[in-house]
């Protein structure tokens, strides 16, 4: 299959916004074909707490049909 990874920064609620409701029938389609799809939302975490040292740190989700539905699931 092929997976689609749309990649954003902070703005991670509203891809989530976009994928499930604005684009909802294009995200169907695309499951329905065969496509996997993933969102990756970049953002920076601190090391320890109360230290300034920082991270990138990747938030992942996969997008799926399950039982007709449209699914966010967060790893």
């Amino acid at each position: 299959s092929i997976l689609g990874i749309q990649v954003c920064g902070s703005d991670f609620a509203e891809h989530k916004r976009k994928i499930m409701q604005d684009e909802r029938d294009n995200t169907i389609a695309w499951l329905d074909s065969g496509g996997r799809l993933e969102v990756w939302g970049w953002r920076k975490l601190k090391k320890q707490r109360g230290k300034k040292a920082m991270y990138w740190s990747p938030r992942i989700a996969d997008v799926l049909i399950i039982n007709g539905d449209l699914v966010w699931e967060e790893r």
